[in-house]
């Protein structure tokens, strides 16, 4: 498997400065400058970034990949603010990031603990993921005046997640029974 991994990191790795160089090229062949490349090159080295723990840290590769997403996410959105010269990249984006990258960690963290209960952990999961759709909804609407907040599409959302999150909860309530079940009959 750590041979699988390791020949997946080289091809992706290969296929990252294949795809920047023929953007850079393409790019300075048509304009005489580096324009539309750029964000190109700073997403494919920021998606790459990403990817190298997954092939390299073994087990704990979600849990590097997190890490790496926590400290270059900021970053990123600089970069692309400055290159596209938009400000309300770096300022929503960095809020929305933010917000982003605490509910991954939550649900990281719900995952790692249940990791015998899938449906709770996905239960807890739809959860996390309410207040993180609200707070999107809400910082664009902040950050972008021509968009209104929709509190019927909030209700909406919630209430669908909500019932997802009870549907996973009842299937977990039920499996957990039943092995309550099978275990009681086992000792008999």
């Amino acid at each position: 498997m750590l041979q699988i991994k390791k020949w997946g990191l080289y091809v992706l790795s290969l296929m990252c400065l294949i795809a920047i160089m023929v953007c850079v090229i393409c790019d300075y062949a048509m304009a005489k400058t580096l324009t539309w490349s750029l964000i190109v090159v700073l997403s494919l080295i920021a998606g790459w970034l990403v990817f190298v723990p997954f092939f390299s840290a073994g087990s704990k590769g979600i849990k590097q990949s997190l890490i790496v997403i926590s400290i270059i996410t900021l970053p990123f959105l600089a970069g692309l603010s400055a290159v596209l010269k938009s400000p309300l990249i770096l300022s929503a984006g960095s809020s929305i990031a933010v917000l982003s990258i605490a509910a991954a960690w939550g649900i990281y963290g719900v995952f790692v603990k249940c990791q015998k209960r899938i449906f709770l952990a996905l239960a807890l999961s739809l959860l996390i993921v309410i207040p993180l759709a609200c707070g999107i909804t809400h910082i664009t609407a902040h950050f972008v005046e021509s968009i209104s907040i929709d509190f019927a599409s909030d209700l909406f959302h919630i209430i669908t997640t909500l019932t997802l999150s009870g549907i996973c909860l009842t299937i977990d309530f039920v499996r957990l029974h039943r092995e309550n079940m099978r275990k009681g009959q086992t000792e008999l």
